[in-house]
C-alpha cells in the first residue's frame, strides 16, 4: 500500500464534500491503507427534494488518472504498428508510446493492444504498461511478471496506467531481478488517451481479466524495443488474485505460444457463495457486491445477468455512476440500492454465472506452480475461503501443485510489500530458472511470520 497519497477529484464540483471513508472500504483499491479522503456524490430526491448521498463514494480521479503519465518534452510520436491495427488478433500490439514514471528504475511504456472479451469473443482494445529493465537483455529476452491489479473502479478514468510510478507495488525490486513487468488496466478499464473499447470493466469476470494480463505479455513480444521472453509468471492481488487464478486455468489453451512458469494468487476472492453473504454482513463492503452485479451484467447482456433481480431501481440508475466515475465503497442501506434480500440465496441466474467465475469450481489442474496467499486477519477475503480453496484444488486429479502461504498480522494487505517482496521474488526466481517443484520455504519480513499452510501436487 502507498501510505499518504492524497486523493481528489480531477472535475469536482464546489458544492460536493470531501468526507472521510475507513480502510475497508479502501485498501482493495492498492492506494493506501489509512484514511484517505474521497468525494460524495448528492443528489436530489425527487419525491421529497431533500438531497440524499447516494452510498456509492467516489475516489479522486486524479489520483488515478493523473495528467496519463506521458513524457513531457517527448518529440516523438506513439509506435504505431498499423499493419496488424487492423487485425483484432488477441495479443497484436497496436500502438505504444514512453511515458514518465518518476522513481522507476527502467523505462516504462504505455501501451494499446488487442484482446478478446468474455463470454461474446469479440476483439476489444485493452491498454496497460510495459516496463523494461536497464540494461541488455538476455538471450531469449527478459522474463516478464505480468501483474493483475486490485479493484479501483470501473472505467478508463480508473486506469491505474494514469499513474504509472504508483501502478505495481514494489516495481524497483522487479526491475532489479532483471525481469519485465507487464501490468493491465482489464477491458473497460483502459487509459482514455489511447482510446480503447468503451465500456466498464467486466468485473470478476475471470477468463475476460485473464485474458487481458495474458495478451499484454504477447503484445509485449511484438515489440523490438521490449525484448521480452515468452516466459511470464503472473502476479494479482485481490480482484487480481482472481485473474490469476483464471490465468492458471487458461493459459496452456488461450496462449500456448507462451510458457506461463507459476501463478502467484495474493487473497484471490472464491468460494463465493461463503464470501458473497460475509462481504453484505460487513456494511461498507457491500459496495463490491454492487460492482460485480454491473461488472457480469456488462459481461453477459440483461437477459442472462438482470438487474433488476439484483438491483432495485435506484440501484440501477446508479450503475451508470461507474461509467465515469471511480468508486471506493457504499454507503446506504443494503434495501435501498439491493432488491435481493442480504442473506438469500441468488437468483439462478446469478448463481449460475458465480459458479462460472469461482476459481473453487476448476475441475482440472495446471502444469503451472501456484501459490495461494492470506492474511491472517483479512476480512475482505476471508482466509477460510482461501483455505477452501487450496483444499478444492489439491482435492483434484491429479492435484494441482500448489502452497498456500499465511502471513501472520496481516490482513487484506498481501500485495508485494517490505513483509512479502523477498518471498514472492525468491520463488518467482526459481520458476525463471526452470525449478519445477515448491523449493522455496517463505520466511515473511517486517516482524511478520508466514506458515505453509497446505502444499500438494
Amino acid at each position: 500500500m502507498l501510505n499518504g497519497m492524497h486523493a481528489s477529484r480531477t472535475l469536482q464540483k464546489k458544492t460536493r464534500p470531501s468526507i472521510f471513508v475507513e480502510m475497508t472500504c479502501l485498501r482493495e483499491m492498492g492506494l493506501m491503507n489509512d484514511r484517505m479522503p474521497v468525494s460524495s456524490r448528492v443528489h436530489k430526491n425527487r419525491r421529497s427534494g431533500k438531497a440524499r448521498r447516494i452510498g456509492l463514494l467516489v475516489v479522486a480521479s486524479a489520483v488515478v488518472i493523473g495528467a496519463l503519465g506521458l513524457v513531457s518534452g517527448t518529440s516523438g510520436a506513439a509506435q504505431r504498428h498499423s499493419s496488424k491495427k487492423s487485425t483484432g488478433v488477441p495479443g497484436t500490439l497496436i500502438e505504444s508510446v514512453p511515458v514518465s514514471a518518476p522513481g522507476v528504475n527502467g523505462t516504462a511504456y504505455l501501451v494499446k493492444y488487442w484482446s478478446e472479451s468474455f463470454p461474446k469473443n469479440k476483439p476489444v482494445t485493452v491498454t496497460g504498461l510495459v516496463f523494461v529493465p536497464p540494461g541488455t537483455p538476455p538471450a531469449g529476452g527478459w522474463p516478464v511478471v505480468s501483474w493483475a491489479h486490485a479493484t479501483n473502479g470501473l472505467n478508463g478514468s480508473c486506469a491505474p496506467s494514469g499513474n504509472p510510478e504508483i501502478a505495481v507495488p514494489e516495481i524497483n525490486v522487479l526491475l532489479a531481478q532483471g525481469w519485465e513487468v507487464t501490468a493491465t488496466d482489464y477491458q473497460g478499464e483502459g487509459n482514455k488517451s489511447l482510446k480503447p473499447t468503451k465500456g466498464i470493466l467486466p468485473y470478476l469476470v475471470g477468463a475476460s481479466a485473464a485474458r487481458n494480463t495474458i495478451d499484454i505479455v504477447r503484445a509485449a513480444q511484438q515489440s523490438a524495443t521490449f525484448h521480452a521472453s515468452p516466459n511470464y509468471v503472473v502476479w494479482g492481488h485481490s480482484e487480481g488474485g482472481q485473474t490469476a487464478m483464471f490465468v492458471l486455468e487458461i493459459a496452456s489453451s488461450y496462449a500456448p505460444s507462451l510458457n506461463l512458469k507459476g501463478v502467484m494468487a495474493l487473497a484471490p476472492p472464491s468460494n463465493l457463495n461463503t464470501l458473497i453473504p460475509l462481504v453484505v454482513e460487513s456494511g461498507p463492503n457491500a459496495g463490491y457486491l454492487f460492482l460485480l452485479v454491473a461488472g457480469f451484467n456488462a459481461a453477459y447482456g440483461n437477459a442472462r445477468a438482470p438487474l433488476l433481480e439484483m438491483l432495485t431501481a435506484i440501484g440501477k440508475r446508479e450503475v451508470t455512476l461507474l461509467k465515469r466515475e471511480c468508486l471506493a465503497g457504499f454507503g446506504d442501506p443494503y434495501n435501498t440500492v439491493f432488491a435481493h434480500p442480504a442473506g438469500s440465496a441468488l437468483p439462478a441466474k446469478w448463481q449460475a454465472l458465480v459458479n462460472q467465475n469461482d476459481p473453487g469450481n476448476f475441475t482440472a489442474a495446471s502444469s503451472a506452480p501456484l501459490v495461494i496467499v492470506s492474511g491472517d486477519q483479512d476480512d475482505l477475503v476471508w482466509p477460510v475461503t482461501t483455505n477452501s480453496l487450496a483444499n478444492e484444488l489439491c482435492a483434484l486429479s491429479p492435484p494441482q501443485d500448489l502452497e498456500r502461504w499465511l502471513y501472520a498480522g496481516l490482513g487484506h494487505d498481501v500485495e508485494p510489500s517490505a513483509v512479502t517482496i523477498n518471498d514472492y521474488v525468491q520463488w518467482t526466481a526459481n520458476r525463471f530458472a526452470g525449478d519445477v517443484s515448491h523449493d522455496y520455504t517463505p520466511t515473511g519480513g517486517d516482524g511478520h511470520t508466514v506458515t505453509v499452510t497446505q502444499s500438494c501436487g
